[in-house]
């Protein structure tokens, strides 16, 4: 793997581009690796009860076909 492909690029929110040095060669504004924000709990539920329905609605799939042969 590259050298320049391993390295983490960080987005210069004055210049609006993405960055690999530590500090952005255009504006001069330091750059920091900053933790992405935590996934928001109604995400989580919605994924959980898309999951829930899809489950529900195979398993009806399955008993329409068995009861169809």
């Amino acid at each position: 793997m590259a050298d320049s492909a391993a390295r983490a690029q960080a987005w210069c929110e004055a210049c609006g581009a993405w960055r690999e040095e530590d500090e952005c060669p255009s504006c001069g504004q330091l750059l920091l690796d900053e933790e992405p924000p935590p996934i928001p709990w109604h995400f989580k539920f919605l994924v959980v009860a898309t999951v829930l329905y899809l489950g529900w609605r195979a398993v009806q799939g399955i008993l329409w076909l068995v009861g169809r042969l």
